[in-house]
């Protein structure tokens, strides 16, 4: 399924090869009031980023697919734009009210989705007209949109998702649209009105890209180490963007012992740093013994949680073999399994899913999986209650699961995983014979 196409604006530029270049260049840009009002968009076949301009500043983003539209944070955008896949760049010019009615799409939710053969859309009109309300309607037609304006409830403007044409005058603005909508052989159509146009403004509007993007830098590759009367128990990958800490099965770090909350503390990634938070636990998160309810944290501070230090180190340096699947130092063949246990069988290895089992490209890994568009902390599969296995992917990043395109899903014997060129399957026993991956 193709992506939807709004009017299109002027362009500013066209066909870009996407680079981290291009934040810098479109703040230049908007500085120079080349773009009052528009949009830069970042597209794949599969995904469409965009960012909206408001008198020359950062206003709102959100990302279209086949499926729909969804808001992004703008100190997300340079990230999500780097997780796509040779995405192009362009760059409109268009008047603030078209800005307005794609942040309608990208922020709302329709009050109305129906087709024209269901809907009188002149009663619609004047229902809208009683409201008083700015409003919008949307007609999509082969997957373009024709937008039409309602200022104070009276049709104002119209543009055509076909030529670009936008109406500056109120007369005949709705009867176009009608004509448009319920012209002679025109398909059903789908129409969706949205009855009020109040946007809430992203924190972040008014920034320069190339600030956010400084900010977005990926978590450098870091291993939580956790310690028990100054013995290492734990070290665990971590997992962008948070990893909680406590004793209930879907922490990423589980602390077995009564001194620890069931959800304990979390350890986040958010603009270039690393923060941890208490979350409401019963004995309190400490730093260096202080304590606290939201820190930066830095390489070397001692996290307390309970009966047990946490800290940030580099991750151990572990060659990676051929076989797929890596038994972790001290880990035992012939460790505690019942019959339920389930089994990632990959190449000439196999892993027993107990806890949890990350699967990615870093040091330190449960499971490395090849391929160029394998990210260092990629996915991770948990046992959420006793032989219950959930698989969760990292942002922006996907798994193939019996042939479909998934981020996460409950996982069963027979399952066939495929991560970038590395195939995995599911069983309830480990294979002693080579499996055909």
């Amino acid at each position: 399924m193709s992506l939807i196409k709004f009017p299109d604006g002027q362009k500013i530029f066209d066909g870009k090869a996407f680079s981290e270049d291009i934040w810098q260049e479109a703040d230049d840009l908007l500085l120079q009031g080349h773009c009052p009002g528009g949009w830069l968009s970042i597209e794949t076949k599969d995904a469409r980023l965009m960012c909206l301009f408001h008198r020359s500043k950062t206003y709102l983003a959100g990302l279209c697919e086949p499926e729909g539209f969804s808001w992004v944070p703008l100190h997300e955008l340079p990230l999500r734009a780097a997780q796509l896949d040779n995405p192009v760049c362009s760059m409109m010019k268009t008047d603030l009210v078209m800005v307005l009615l794609l942040a309608v799409h990208l922020r709302k939710k329709p009050d109305l989705q129906a087709f024209t053969d269901l809907v009188d859309l002149a009663y619609v009109l004047k229902s809208l007209a009683n409201e008083g309300h700015d409003a919008a309607l949307a007609l999509e037609r082969e997957r373009k949109r024709t937008l039409l304006f309602l200022q104070g409830g009276k049709p104002a403007r119209v543009y055509f998702a076909d030529d670009g044409e936008a109406e500056d005058h109120q007369a005949g603005v709705a009867k176009r649209f009608l004509d448009y909508a319920f012209a002679p052989g025109a398909p059903v159509t789908r129409i969706e009105v949205f009855r009020k146009l109040a946007i809430e403004k992203d924190p972040d509007a008014g920034r320069s890209l190339a600030d956010l993007a400084k900010e977005a830098s990926p978590a450098p590759a870091t291993n939580i180490q956790v310690t028990l009367s100054n013995r290492i128990v734990m070290q665990r990958p971590f997992m962008s963007p948070s990893m909680r800490i406590g004793r209930h099965r879907s922490c990423e770090v589980i602390l077995d012992n009564l001194s620890v909350s069931r959800t304990h503390a979390e350890i986040i990634w958010e603009r270039g740093k690393f923060l941890v938070l208490d979350l409401d636990s019963a004995n309190g998160t400490t730093v260096n013994g202080k304590n606290i309810n939201r820190q930066e944290l830095r390489k070397g501070d001692i996290i307390g949680v309970g009966k047990f230090q946490l800290s940030l180190v580099d991750p151990p340096d572990i060659k990676a073999p051929d076989p797929t699947i890596l038994l972790q130092q001290g880990q035992s063949m012939d460790q505690e399994l019942n019959e339920q246990t389930l089994f990632l069988v990959g190449q000439d290895n196999w892993l027993p899913l107990k806890g949890e089992t990350t699967i990615g490209k870093a040091q330190g890994v449960d499971v490395r999986a090849r391929g160029f568009r394998v990210r260092a902390f990629h996915a991770k599969i948990s046992e959420e209650a006793t032989n219950n296995y959930r698989l969760r992917c990292s942002p922006g990043c996907f798994v193939q699961l019996n042939g479909e395109k998934t981020q996460q899903a409950y996982l069963k014997a027979g399952d066939e995983l495929v991560i970038g060129r590395s195939k995995f399957k599911l069983s309830s026993k480990p294979r002693s014979e080579p499996t055909n991956t």
